[in-house]
């Protein structure tokens, strides 16, 4: 959208909904969820390159009870090994105004249940094992997922590992399930100079690169090594058996490189969103007009939409009473039904 800044990514999330009975998952190397996410990364990997920011978008949000476990388990990965480049997750899809969190904690978790599904190959289908997936979406039966949510809040711990998180905003429908919205984006246009914030990432964090569990680990590997040489010099000519070579320890995964910051062109500073008050126009038999719901900044603190800020939020949310029914009155875009579903 700005070129050699600004990206919007629009993915066609069918490839990963679970409820799509002709795709099967981001698993096997011929299905289309596989491809996109390859396709994906490869474009990532481009704009780190040029140091672009770039937004991820699509219809169905990438909820671990709405993507097929591979897909989920992939979009995720993508999420935080790439949270230096994207810098937004912005989807629809579920009707209702919220957010939610990604995290590697859920992401080891989901990865550990996948392979032992593998091993002891018990896929079962798709539409069997998410058979209800969103439909409380489409209806006010909102308990089930709100439990979901209110437990991801909660698990926010107070020290939280900022590159572990990456947060998924979910806009209300146009087309009203409740009544309709729209949402405005401000981002930022400056970057401050001499800032002493590194714009690129570590060195030591990049994508691909081998590490140890640690200096010790690296140092007593060598070391074994230059013994193994040592002792095939000296003692061969005794026909003595050498020992076996020590096998390498398994490099780790690399560490999720740190979040853009604020002051990056293109990091999404606030939102302010939009309703039509479907109920007092039919009363008035008046034209809709769009006025403004609430503000990200003014209304809920958000100083910006970086993690840490989405974090403090759901803190919020869950030790707050008065600011968990302002949460749910405009997640249901102020029709009247939130009583039902604290």
């Amino acid at each position: 959208v700005i070129p050699g800044k600004v990206a919007v990514v629009a993915l066609n999330t069918l490839y990963f909904f679970n409820s799509n009975a002709a795709v099967d998952g981001c698993y096997n190397e011929d299905e289309p969820g596989t491809d996109q996410m390859d396709w994906l990364e490869v474009e990532l990997e481009s704009m780190r390159k040029r140091k672009m920011t770039v937004y991820l978008s699509g219809h169905v949000p990438p909820a671990r009870k709405s993507y097929t476990p591979s897909c989920f388990v992939r979009y995720t990965t993508i999420a935080l090994r790439y949270q230096d480049v994207i810098v937004g997750h912005i989807y629809g899809h579920a009707n209702i105004d919220h957010f939610f969190i990604l995290s590697q904690a859920t992401l080891t978790a989901e990865e550990a249940r996948l392979e032992e599904e593998r091993i002891q190959k018990k896929f079962t289908s798709i539409a069997d094992t998410y058979e209800h997936e969103f439909d409380q979406f489409h209806t006010l039966g909102l308990n089930a997922y709100l439990l979901e949510l209110w437990e991801q809040y909660q698990d926010v711990p107070k020290r939280a590992k900022l590159n572990d998180y990456a947060i998924v905003l979910v806009s209300p429908s146009v087309v009203p399930t409740y009544n309709p919205t729209l949402r405005v984006f401000t981002y930022q246009l400056a970057i401050e100079k001499n800032s002493g914030t590194p714009m690129a990432v570590p060195p030591a964090t990049t994508l691909g690169e081998t590490t140890y569990e640690d200096d010790e680990d690296e140092d007593d590997y060598f070391e074994d090594i230059e013994k193994e040489d040592a002792t095939n010099i000296y003692f061969g000519d005794l026909k003595k058996k050498p020992k076996k070579p020590k096998k390498p320890k398994k490099p780790k995964k690399p560490h999720n490189p740190p979040a853009a910051p604020p002051i990056t062109f293109g990091f999404p500073l606030s939102y302010t969103q939009y309703w039509v008050n479907l109920t007092e126009a039919n009363l008035e038999n008046k034209k809709p007009e769009y006025e403004v719901e609430y503000r990200s900044q003014e209304d809920w603190g958000l100083r910006d939409l970086s993690v840490s800020e989405w974090l403090g939020l759901a803190r919020r949310i869950i030790r707050s009473d008065s600011v968990r029914e302002q949460y749910l009155a405009w997640m249901l875009v102020l029709t009247g039904t939130k009583d039902e579903h604290n």
